[in-house]
């Protein structure tokens, strides 16, 4: 049998395999990668030990393109958990640090086509259940420990198409936070995202605010602070009409009020994936509206509005996807064809190398233990 990776110009990357040499990382972190080619029809998973820096695991090409990483804390047991949703498949996958599959859970629902469900996002509650944000339905899913499923219904606050298209989700003081991106409907109010809050016991659904922004379809990140969310926002032409309301919005839980720190006039685009590194710095993707999609790395100061500090990267095309952080080490994933990897940067935003990968990588996990 002829393995796809043999044939790695076909797939818009390098022709020459990479190496899997890791040491732009620092010691203590290791990597999980989710990767796709040009075409996103196939894609691959990667990793990398801490400490040791061992190549693990090259885990063959029978996954879903559109596929995300995510990293989540159990309450019960203070461990963390790694998973893939898997979005045409409408799966969601819980792996271990290797990125072998462990259990997988299907879901969309009876009788509808898997890539309805469009799993996006998902949270650990207290007692174990997972929740996931479900963007081509109307209700979120919860799967209990014991694998029993049932929904959280979220259709009071779609817009006219009858789907909220739920995104991101946040478990934050025992309660779960859920972006609304309510980017399809045409009626009044055009295109107004929500934040909401859901009980995970009694499953009840409040609207917390109303974000000033649009296509919210981004990161939510909790801040340096307990009542504190991070959004950022895409705005463009998922916005109808066109919206250049796109940026980095901070919310304040105990208010009830969020301000848009980045705002996308002023960036000439938007934030896609971002990091908080302490109360006076963080760093973001941002990406361009002209032709092209240029993206950049760049430092922020939280405490600001509007203001951006040093650019740690730059491409000319939409090469950045997905940004991570430990401490004071970020992670980039860059999907620059000619050499796919992640950058490594140290505090300050010096570049500390580059970890080659064998296709475009699209997500990033750190690894800090196995």
């Amino acid at each position: 049998m002829r393995w796809p990776w043999l044939s790695l110009s076909l797939l818009g990357c390098a022709a020459t395999p990479p190496t899997v040499d890791a040491s732009a990382l620092p010691n203590e972190l290791g990597l999980l990668v989710a990767e796709s080619s040009t075409l996103q029809d196939s894609a691959v998973i990667e990793a990398w030990a801490p400490v040791s820096h061992a190549y693990l695991r090259h885990d063959g090409f029978g996954l879903d393109p559109d596929t995300v990483l995510r990293a989540r804390t159990d309450p019960r047991t203070g461990r963390v958990r790694r998973f893939s949703l898997q979005r045409r498949q409408g799966a969601l996958v819980e792996r271990d640090a290797l990125g072998v599959q462990l259990a997988r859970w299907d879901v969309f629902d009876p009788g509808q086509p898997p890539g309805r469900a469009n799993p996006h996002d998902l949270a650990i509650g207290a007692d174990g259940t997972l929740f996931v944000t479900r963007y081509g339905e109307a209700s979120l899913l919860a799967i209990g420990p014991d694998g029993a499923r049932s929904t959280v219904d979220l259709s009071a606050f779609a817009d006219v198409d009858g789907k909220p298209e739920m995104d991101a989700l946040a478990l934050v003081g025992g309660r779960l936070y859920a972006v609304l991106a309510r980017v399809q409907g045409k009626a009044a109010p055009v295109d107004a995202p929500f934040l909401v809050a859901i009980d995970p016991s009694t499953r009840l659904v409040e609207k917390v605010l109303e974000l000033p922004c649009r296509n919210p379809s981004g990161e939510l990140r909790p801040g340096s602070r307990a009542d504190e969310l991070w959004v950022s926002c895409l705005g463009g032409p998922l916005s109808r009409p066109m919206s250049r309301a796109s940026g980095l919005v901070r919310v304040d839980l105990a208010t009830r009020t969020a301000t848009r720190i980045l705002e996308g006039e002023s960036l000439a685009g938007f934030v896609t994936a971002f990091a908080i590194l302490a109360d006076d710095s963080g760093v973001a993707i941002v990406g361009a509206w002209a032709e092209g999609n240029a993206t950049s790395v760049v430092a922020f100061d939280p405490r600001g509005k509007g203001t951006l500090g040093k650019i740690w990267a730059s491409r000319s095309t939409y090469a950045f996807w997905d940004l991570e952080a430990v401490g004071t080490t970020v992670l980039v994933a860059d999907r620059d064809e000619e050499a796919p990897g992640i950058l490594v940067f140290g505090a300050g935003g010096v570049g500390l190398g580059k970890v080659r990968t064998r296709l475009l990588p699209a997500d990033v996990l750190p690894l800090r233990s196995l």
